[in-house]
């Protein structure tokens, strides 16, 4: 499942596989980029599940 959520980001950030299979530096790019997607995306899941958190709280309530 994790490595799905990572081929969908690379699908989203429009990059192909010919792309950073051609040199080192170019991997090591990706590898950032891919770095960066999983921070934002952990960022959103947190985000997400705060709100949720929220909605139990004032369902409560």
């Amino acid at each position: 499942m994790k490595h799905l959520g990572l081929i969908l980001l690379l699908i989203l950030l429009g990059l192909q596989p010919s792309v950073f299979a051609k040199s080192p530096h170019s991997k090591k790019l990706l590898s950032q980029k891919v770095r960066q997607a999983s921070k934002e995306q952990k960022a959103y899941a947190k985000y997400f599940a705060h709100k949720k958190e929220r909605k139990k709280v004032i369902l409560k309530i």
